[in-house]
């Protein structure tokens, strides 16, 4: 449970890696290259099974180099499930995060493959969020993974298109 913290400043602000059952919610998280990270780094059993929870994720517009523990650089991200599986993001603020890398934007989901030999982003599912003023977009989906829904969420501009409600 990671509740009613508070990250600025930071690579990660909340970083979840290679675990299941996490719940995350009350969080204000801004400044960071990405404000909250679910990994699926490649190990057996994954990351997933993840709730994000009405929490404030703004402004995570720092540039992260890559380095030895991140092999690309970061920047821009509001909430990244990378492989992440039967997750949910719900009812969460995300506004202000911007930036050009793979991770930038407001709650985007991607496949693990590439990065870290993961698994697809399955059935998790996105709705209720409140997002904005996000670069590329408010909404980011790679397409891949089954199951992924997208629920009356209010934002602008997504990839693909139609995300929006």
């Amino acid at each position: 449970m990671v509740r009613d913290d508070q990250a600025y400043g930071n690579q990660f602000g909340i970083f979840i890696r290679h675990a299941r059952e996490v719940q995350v919610t009350g969080n204000r998280v801004s400044g960071n290259c990405q404000g909250i990270l679910v990994l699926d780094d490649g190990q057996p059993g994954g990351a997933g099974n993840v709730a994000i929870v009405s929490n404030s994720v703004f402004g995570n517009n720092k540039l992260c180099p890559k380095n030895a523990d991140t092999p690309v650089a970061t920047q821009g991200g509001g909430i990244l499930l990378l492989g992440a599986t039967f997750s949910r993001v719900a009812h969460n603020r995300v506004t202000g995060n911007s930036g050009s890398q793979f991770n930038s934007g407001g709650i985007v989901v991607l496949s693990a493959k590439m990065i870290s030999h993961g698994s697809n982003p399955n059935f998790d599912t996105i709705a209720f969020n409140f997002a904005f003023r996000n670069h590329p977009a408010d909404l980011r989906w790679d397409g891949t993974g089954i199951g992924v829904r997208f629920d009356g969420n209010a934002c602008r501009t997504s990839i693909p298109g139609g995300l929006c409600h």
